[in-house]
């Protein structure tokens, strides 16, 4: 009898066939293996909303007749997809397109890839949660049509901003950047004063501030010349919490170790995932692979009793017996909860310490483990203890206070402090002291104030904001943030400066116009009640059909208006193809048919034709200074638009140019920059030398700002 459990990714394969020993073929399918068509809406609106899916093709291969054919002999197969609602999907689409007639079919999920977790699936099969593929599928159908239909009209409509995309999640996601910053162009600084008193208390010296505080400095001149001839406070009362705690955090939920990766590791959420997974999945030890944590796309903290075992147990192994505390982190607000927070697998194995695999994996990986790794083991032991002493004082109508905190026991920032140095309250050592005591003044000084604009966000903060307003979920967060940014494969509707976002204009342009027509794309609530309906459905409290019908009954406006100019049909070319033929059409002194503008598969062959007959032509800008994260620097452009010779491009990139993207109003090209004027002068000269000479490596025309 043939035994096939499949798994999403081909990384897990090795990792699972390690410790079964050959009793299970294991296989891949790759994620999704059937999707919506890409170049039309793909979804009948008047027959259900059935949605027609096709088969993904990866590298030329259909992965559906891979699968299959992997399949076709199996007698028993173990659907073994993640463990969140795109698994169950890709779990169903698998059972739908893939499994042989006769084989028997069954359903297994892991939050962890070690061998306890993996045998305990395989001893309690279920069948596929229909609820679930329900809810993940009328999530998709509607980013779709929320994303084409919507999309169709920023792109093609003459009165509108003329912008490749709208998205579900995208559009609120820009709208915070946006608001931030609207935020922080119109916030007024308010400045003001603070005193501060130094009083003695015999040998010792109490720092006190004074609760007050004053707009103008002859305001607070005047009071610190008045506690100066007083020259004096009292004592009014003092009160002291022997045993004040302090509790640690909860284990990372996804966007929790997104937000800390990008503060703490300068790591960007789509570079916190990728390693995530590899962390999952399994990672090279002595020549073999090791998942080093469970499941890492969760928003719920609750820990498992098994995993609060494991955590006594390396608590007492290698730190202290009385260090367990053990929390088991139950969720309370609108979680999914549908696993566990994000832990390391196996914290009681002396071999999988962060200690000892400092030197066998990888930097980045391992500066997420231990991330991970120390996080869960805080939030499972005991809280820190101070002692805190507040001391209440006053003189006349001044009323001040002291407080003075003093770290008893560490408890859980032993750990913690691993990777948060500076984590826990800053200790002040106060003198006992009784009330009603008068002590002498030493000195008083002012200091200024001032309230500050609320931060940019940063990408981990966008994901924790977007997480707290319920918009999206684990699985989308890295998704979407490269979507939003400029760069490759996104839209550019945010820009990155100094680790902080920043709208761009398109960004602006984009929430402007979707706010005036279509609010619900931008809605922060909409967007998160649209999350509870979907959680409804995987209740059974709703339907995939009913769901929809109420969802598109603000759509069908647009999707009309769409429809009827024909903007859903996938065959018209973008705003950016249409401007980048007419520039060269004029360039070329051409003269295009109208209805090539109407295709855009003759839009295409247009751009190619003229590209290849336009004459060679290579730009080289003048000097551009620029501020780049705080520092100015200079730089200019070598710009061409023809593709160089590899030769060349390898010239380029020896000498330190960078590639930099073209779009429909330049050519690309490389930049060179650096901070010495002098240094980028020599060399903007050097080439232009080399390409105005009759030795020039081109054939084409120069061209010097």
């Amino acid at each position: 009898m043939k035994k096939v459990i499949v798994v999403e990714s081909a990384a897990k394969t090795k990792t699972i066939r390690r410790f079964l020993a050959g009793e299970y073929d294991v296989i891949a399918c790759g994620g999704h293996i059937v999707d919506l068509p890409a170049d039309e809406l793909g979804i009948d609106v008047d027959q259900g909303y059935r949605a027609h899916w096709e088969p993904i093709y990866f590298r030329g291969n259909d992965k559906v007749k891979k699968v299959r054919e992997r399949l076709a002999d199996a007698d028993e197969i173990y659907l073994a997809t993640d463990p969140d609602r795109e698994g169950e999907a890709i779990a169903a689409d698998l059972r739908e397109h893939c499994t042989p007639y006769g084989a028997e079919v069954k359903r297994i999920e892991f939050n962890a890839i070690v061998y306890r977790a993996v045998r305990e699936a395989l001893e309690a099969p279920r069948q596929i949660d229909s609820n679930r593929v329900e809810a993940q599928r009328a999530r998709r159908v509607l980013d779709r049509l929320i994303g084409f239909i919507i999309s169709s009209i920023t792109q093609f409509d003459p009165d509108g901003p003329g912008l490749p995309a709208a998205g579900r999640v995208m559009c609120p996601a820009v709208a915070l950047v946006v608001d931030r910053e609207r935020e922080i162009e119109s916030f007024t600084v308010r400045h003001y004063w603070k005193l501060h008193a130094l009083l003695e208390a015999g040998d010792e010296e109490i720092e006190a501030v004074v609760n007050d505080e004053w707009e103008e400095f002859e305001q607070i001149k005047e009071q610190v010349l008045k506690l100066n001839e007083i020259g004096s406070m009292k004592v009014d009362s003092v009160d002291l919490v022997p045993e004040d705690k302090q509790n640690p955090r909860p284990p990372y939920t996804t966007d929790a170790l997104q937000d800390a990766a990008d503060t703490l590791l300068n790591f960007s959420p789509e570079k916190t995932m990728a390693l995530a997974q590899e962390l999952y999945q399994g990672v090279e030890i002595d020549g073999k692979p090791q998942a080093l944590i469970t499941y890492m796309r969760t928003d719920s903290t609750r820990v498992s009793p098994q995993a609060l075992n494991q955590a006594r147990e390396a608590l007492e192994n290698f730190y202290s017996e009385d260090l367990y505390k053990g929390r088991p982190w139950r969720p309370g607000g609108a979680e999914q909860d549908a696993h566990e927070a994000i832990r390391p697998a196996s914290p009681e194995d002396s071999d999988l310490r962060p200690e000892v695999l400092e030197e066998q994996i990888r930097p980045d990986l391992w500066e997420l483990y231990r991330l991970i790794y120390y996080r869960f083991l805080a939030s499972q032991s005991r809280p820190a203890v101070y002692k805190t002493t507040e001391i209440n004082l006053s003189v006349e109508d001044v009323t001040a206070q002291a407080r003075g905190d003093e770290l008893l026991s560490s408890g859980f920032l032993e750990i913690y402090r691993k990777i948060r140095p500076d984590y826990g309250r800053e200790e002040v050592k106060l003198p006992e002291i009784k009330a009603r005591a008068e002590l002498n003044l030493k000195r008083s000084w002012p200091e200024a104030m001032q309230t500050y604009p609320p931060a940019r966000y940063r990408e981990g903060s966008l994901v924790r904001a977007l997480k707290e307003k319920g918009i999206g979920r684990p699985s989308t967060y890295g998704d979407i943030l490269g979507k939003i940014k400029r760069g490759r494969g996104g839209f550019g509707y945010v820009r990155k400066q100094g680790g902080k976002l920043r709208p761009t204009e398109k960004g602006e342009r984009l929430c402007e116009y979707l706010r005036e027509k279509y609010e619900q794309v931008i809605s922060y609530e909409y967007t998160s009640g649209m999350e509870e309906e979907l959680d409804r459905i995987e209740r059974a409290e709703s339907s995939y059909e009913e769901f929809l019908q109420q969802e598109f009954k603000w759509l069908r406006e647009p999707y009309e208006k769409a429809n009827k100019s024909g903007w859903l049909s996938g065959n018209r070319p973008t705003p950016a193809q249409v401007k980048f033929l007419k520039q060269l059409e004029k360039r070329a002194e051409r003269e295009v048919p109208p209805e090539v503008y109407e295709s855009k598969e003759m839009t295409s062959e247009w751009i190619d034709r003229l590209q290849e007959e336009e004459k060679a032509v290579v730009q080289i800008t003048g000097i551009e200074k620029v501020d780049v994260s705080g520092v100015m620097c200079h730089r200019f452009e070598l710009r061409f638009n023809k593709r160089l010779p590899e030769e060349e491009r390898e010239y380029l990139k020896e000498k330190n140019m960078k590639y930099s993207p073209g779009n429909v109003e330049r050519f690309p090209g490389f930049r060179f920059q650096r901070q010495d004027y002098k240094t980028v002068e020599d060399f903007r000269n050097e080439l232009i030398e080399r390409y105005s000479s009759k030795n020039s490596p081109l054939e084409a025309t120069v061209e010097v700002a």
